[in-house]
Order: C-alpha cells, then structure tokens, then sequence
C-alpha cells in the first residue's frame, strides 16, 4: 500500500507518495555542496586511504585500491571476449534508463559482441558491491546526514542511490578502460549521459 504525505511548493499543498518523497530527497542530497553530491567528503576520491593525489594533482588510486580498479576493468573486459581490434567506435548519449543498450544492440546487430562496451555505471555497481561486502559502505560512504534521514524517515537508502559518491572514481576507471582499448585498436561502445566524451 503506497502512503502519501504532504508537501508543499509556493504555498500549495499536494499529495506526494512516499517514493517521490524518497526521490526528491535523493535529489536534493546530490545538489551542489550535499552530502551525496559527487565531491562531497564521504565521495571515494576524498578516503586518504584509498588515493593520494598525484604529480599532476589528480587523484590515483593507492595500492589494493588501485588493484581493484584492475580487477573491476579486467571483469568488465572480460564480459565481452568476442572483441575486434578494427578500431571502431560507437557512442551513445542519453540519461540513465533511456534505452542506450537496447539501442545499441539494435545498432550493431550481429556484430554486438564485436564491441567492448565502456560503462561507468558498471563500475558504479562493482565498487558499491564491493563496499557493502567489505563494510567500506557504512563505514566511509554513507554520509551521517543519510543515516540520520533513515532513522528519522524509517526509509533506507540504498548503494545505488549513493552512486554518486563512487561516480569521480567509476569516471576515473571508465577513462582509463577506454584509453587502454583505444591503443590496443579495440572496437568500443561508449555510453555518456553528457553527450560528450574525448577519445
């Protein structure tokens, strides 16, 4: 059964489902300066245990960290063994949930196994998954403004709803995928909601 509260927005009052409540509290978390925008303090770019900035002040990944950039980049490699080396590109630009694989695999036809596809948000899911397993997730991404909304609000939020707290980091190993398979001559698939992507 789905409870409604109320809300209000220029002096009048609507009624709002508790999963668009749950939504609009989301977005409003991940504004600019939110304790879940992408460089907020609990962001995994910011944990000093887990990189250090480099030479040229970017952020690099440290050592087990760096090993599991490795690990999640070999995965995603690994998913599509079928690769073709005739150094051909598709891009595809859109929101989440627009239909870009579905599109993509439209496009290509039988030759869909021939790309790598390149996708933060894979990576997004393995470094979420791999913080709930090893407590990394309550410990250091889950902000102390998150948990307080679930005792007070009695919701949970979940990993992925905090994605865009690993999104500097999942960017970070969709960049570097992407230049790695560039050299190799790799056939690629590339997926950006921005619409722009440097290649």
């Amino acid at each position: 059964m789905t409870r409604f509260s109320t809300a209000s927005t220029r002096g009048k009052s609507f009624l709002v489902s508790e999963h668009e409540g749950h939504i609009q509290r989301v977005v409003e978390l991940s504004r600019p300066g939110g304790p879940i925008a992408t460089n907020a303090p609990t962001a995994t770019v910011n944990n000093p245990a887990w990189f250090r900035s480099g030479p040229d002040g970017e952020q690099e990944p440290r050592g087990e960290r760096n090993a599991l950039h490795h690990q999640l980049q070999r995965e995603a490699r690994d998913a599509f063994p079928n690769v073709e080396q005739e150094k051909k590109a598709v891009v595809l630009a859109g929101p989440p949930g627009a239909g870009k694989s579905t599109v993509r695999k439209k496009v290509l036809g039988k030759d869909d196994d021939k790309y790598l596809v390149i996708d933060a948000d894979v990576f997004k899911e393995g470094l979420l998954k791999q913080a709930t397993s090893d407590g990394s997730y309550e410990s250091w991404i889950k902000p102390d403004a998150v948990e307080a909304l679930e005792r007070e609000t009695g919701t949970t939020f979940y990993p992925m709803e905090l994605a865009s707290l690993v999104h500097e980091e999942s960017s970070m190993m969709a960049a570097d995928l992407r230049r790695d398979a560039i050299e190799r001559g790799d056939n690629i698939g590339l997926f950006t909601i921005q619409g722009v992507v440097v290649v």
